[in-house]
């Protein structure tokens, strides 16, 4: 998972790098959330006049070409696409497409948009914080090396069941002994919880590979 702009970002960059195509960034309908940055100033700025001016300038059909204009064409930035998603809706018409770092996207056409129910995880946002934290940070080597085993295998279905496997760090999990082990504020419990879970991590990525290499049976 990552915003929008990070991901076709880097997906350009390893394209610059060396025309690799191997990173790419989609928008799954349904699982997705268009959303703006918000612009302002600040109380007491010394340059209130300016800044007015600017915001006024981005908010122009000239100003929102810069976020999202390939690089080099009239209008767009000099040397790299911005690759933000305008806010302006007269922004979306086509004959401004073929200049669009992004021409297919078009989110005020977009049907099928992410229903956020707040009661579900709008509490969990530490706790899921530290989920991905252990799941793809704390064991990121352990996961880049057995992935790459289960690549080299064809990804066989008995090493992808291990890998995906999250019943450690379940909704229930998360928001019980996770979530009363964060609140409790004490961190020596905190760093305890986040080892165990990364030892079984570790050890469910393991058990993964072998099995993708065929060492282990399922």
């Amino acid at each position: 998972m990552c915003i929008d702009f990070y991901g076709r970002q880097q997906a350009e960059a390893v394209r610059r790098r060396g025309d690799s195509v191997r990173v790419g960034y989609v928008s799954p309908p349904g699982g997705s959330v268009s959303s703006v940055d918000p612009i302002g100033l600040l109380r007491g700025a010394k340059n209130a006049e300016v800044a007015e001016l600017f915001i006024e300038f981005v908010m122009t059909i000239e100003g929102q070409k810069l976020w999202n204009f390939e690089p080099g064409v009239q209008g767009g930035p000099q040397h790299f696409a911005l690759r933000r998603l305008p806010v302006r809706r007269d922004f979306y018409v086509s004959e401004f497409k073929p200049f669009r770092s992004e021409p297919e996207d078009a989110p005020y056409e977009a049907t099928e948009q992410l229903i956020y129910r707040s009661h579900w995880t709008g509490s969990l946002f530490l706790e899921m914080s530290l989920i991905v934290r252990i799941m793809g940070f704390d064991t990121q080597p352990e996961l880049t090396a057995a992935w790459g085993d289960i690549v080299a295998a064809g990804q066989p279905a008995a090493a992808m069941e291990v890998l995906q496997d999250m019943s450690a760090v379940d909704y229930d999990t998360a928001l019980g002994r996770i979530k009363s082990t964060l609140g409790a504020r004490d961190k020596v419990e905190e760093l305890e919880l986040a080892k165990e879970l990364g030892s079984r991590f570790r050890a469910q990525y393991a058990r993964a590979a072998a099995i993708a290499r065929g060492e282990v049976t399922p």
